[in-house]
């Protein structure tokens, strides 16, 4: 696990100030995590191989580091848009 996971899971107090309740954030990477399971076994059913799966470079983030980056970029951009629009518009 990567450290903000570490430290959410460790902290689970301290996930409201930085991405909401740790109990939604729970349910929230479970949901994720479970569609994009099932998107990857239904292309992967559709695909004709030639070559046996499995091959290919491994993605250095988990899925749950993956969401929780997302999350946090796309609050954080969105706090930057406001402080520019205000900024802007005075």
């Amino acid at each position: 696990m990567s450290n903000i996971v570490e430290y959410i899971h460790n902290n689970s107090e301290e996930s409201q100030r930085l991405l909401g309740h740790y109990e939604q954030l729970k349910q929230l990477i479970e949901k994720a995590i479970e569609l994009h399971n099932n998107k990857k076994e239904l292309a992967e059913s559709k695909k004709v191989r030639l070559i046996l799966g499995g091959g290919g470079r491994k993605p250095k983030l988990t899925p749950e580091s993956q969401i929780i980056f997302n999350i946090n970029i796309f609050t954080s951009f969105d706090n930057i848009s406001v402080t520019r629009h205000s900024i802007w518009c005075k």
